[in-house]
């Protein structure tokens, strides 16, 4: 039998009945996936901060770009969002020296529920005072508790070290990729 036009709802199909392989080509747009890749969000610190030598510093990023679900916090500089799945997680720290040819070591890392998760390490070994660090994760988040922060880490050998905001360099950012 052939029921009549707009007489069949989801509940008279069967589980199997519809597969990718009968999904048209042109039935899934940009607008019915893309809150597949929220919560997502991306900041920026606002102002150079002055950090101590040879510790591991949380990045005080307090500026949003954006935010769609206002899981980041610009009061602790972490990421929780309230829905589980696996997110890319990437940043950037600009360090700084105020004397030159004295930067010594930069780490820059991804830090989960407050432990080092991913980091880039690097050593200059050169004549320079500024350098960029970047580093990037895919991170199972759990929905509820879990977090993650951008952490930084400047050995210098004399001067004053520091994260630089100069032109928006020291960002933050994290997106939903999947379950």
């Amino acid at each position: 039998q052939t029921p009549s036009a707009g007489s069949v709802g989801t509940s008279q199909l069967a589980s199997t009945a519809v597969t990718t392989a009968k999904i048209a080509d042109d039935a899934v747009t940009k607008d019915k996936v893309s809150n597949l890749m929220y919560p997502a969000f991306e900041a920026r610190l606002s102002a150079d901060t002055n950090i101590s030598n040879q510790t591991y510093t949380t990045v005080n990023i307090d500026t949003e770009y954006f935010d769609t679900d206002s899981a980041f916090d610009t009061s602790t500089y972490r990421f929780t969002p309230q829905v589980a799945g696996k997110y890319f997680v990437y940043g950037s720290i600009r360090f700084q020296c105020s004397n030159s040819n004295n930067i010594n070591n930069i780490v820059t890392r991804i830090d989960k529920n407050g432990s080092g998760y991913r980091n880039t390490n690097f050593d200059p070994n050169s004549n320079e005072n500024i350098y960029s660090g970047f580093v990037e994760a895919t991170v199972d988040l759990n929905g509820s508790t879990d977090y993650v922060t951008l952490v930084g880490y400047l050995s210098v050998t004399t001067g004053t070290p520091r994260f630089d905001s100069g032109t928006a360099s020291t960002y933050f950012g994290a997106y939903r990729i999947g379950d």
